[in-house]
């Protein structure tokens, strides 16, 4: 069966979850190639309920429909993504809603390269304006603090967002970094020991930046996305060169919570990221702070509230 690569729709699904299809022919064989506008949905590896779950389908995904739903679940091939491989697995039948014949006038979509926004070369800054797209990242570089605590919001909200994480972060917390892979999360390159890249050497740059995703994974046990966030958010147009020479997409943000402030507070944090944020935003938080963990139910209640979804960096950029 041939299949399709995984892209993203120019705006955000229907509330009706409704997937589409059409006859595509292979080199001996017709196949049928479903589109799913699904917003968030896992791949298992069976259909049991004690399955793992090995992947998540992206915004928009292709894939092809394998055979009958069992218990739920619909058999499919995913062509894969920048932070998923390609695999055979199962996807829950409710998280994408019925699969509806095509009719005689469907025809394939076609969806336009998202228009994001750079600062210094290819640095992202923030998504496409005209999507009602947010990205709610976490940097992770010193002790654990209300990290569990802000995890079980995001679980209990269906919320995966994007982690920066240092390697000593990794190294000293894999219990953590094993339930941000677990939940689905996505994992990012935020160098080793969070040094301030002006004041290393370009060997000493690449050293941080290797160490850390070798240690990303190794606790994890999921590979990063090809992201990157200076720590501090110090960089030079050099450095930059340097990280995407390193194979990573540089990620600044559009909005700073401020969590990091001594005078920090719940209300503080609220007011700042619920006052400023607008589509296609890059909003960056830490996942120390009690204030970001006791903030979060509302700074998501009163995003969706506005229409706004809650993406990952790689879903905000696209394919």
């Amino acid at each position: 069966m041939s299949v399709a690569q995984a892209v993203a729709p120019p705006q955000a699904p229907e509330p009706s979850l409704v997937a589409y299809a059409q006859e595509e022919q292979a080199e001996e064989e017709a196949a049928v190639q479903w589109v799913a506008m699904h917003v968030d949905s896992a791949i298992w590896n069976g259909s049991e309920s004690d399955a793992t779950r090995i992947a998540r389908l992206p915004v928009g995904s292709y894939f092809l429909v394998l055979g009958d739903s069992v218990g739920g679940r619909i058999p499919v091939h995913y062509w894969g993504s920048t932070t998923t491989r390609a695999t055979d697995g199962w996807v829950d039948a409710a998280a994408i809603g019925p699969i509806p014949a095509p009719g005689a006038d469907w025809v394939q979509p076609i969806f336009p390269p998202r228009r994001v926004i750079n600062d210094l070369g290819n640095e992202l800054y923030r998504g496409d304006p005209s999507l009602p797209l947010v990205a709610l990242t976490f940097d992770a570089g010193a002790d654990r603090g209300a990290s569990l605590q802000l995890l079980e919001v995001l679980r209990d909200k269906g919320v995966r967002a994007t982690f920066f994480v240092t390697g000593q972060f990794a190294d000293r917390y894999p219990d953590i970094m094993r339930v941000i892979a677990m939940d689905g999360h996505e994992l990012a390159n935020h160098s080793y020991t969070h040094s301030d890249f002006r004041k290393l050497s370009e060997g000493q740059m690449r050293s941080e930046i290797r160490l850390a995703t070798a240690s990303i994974e190794s606790t994890s046990g999921v590979r990063i996305a090809p992201l990157w966030r200076a720590p501090f958010g110090s960089r030079t147009a050099r450095i930059l060169e340097i990280v995407e020479e390193e194979g990573l997409r540089p990620i600044y943000w559009t909005l700073d919570s401020g969590d990091w402030l001594p005078n920090a507070t719940t209300d503080r944090v609220l007011s700042t990221v619920l006052g400023r944020t607008v589509s296609g935003s890059i909003v960056v938080h830490h996942v120390q702070p009690r204030a970001t963990a006791e903030a979060m139910p509302r700074i998501i209640d009163e995003l969706r509230g506005r229409g706004l979804e809650l993406v990952t960096v790689s879903d905000l950029i696209g394919p």
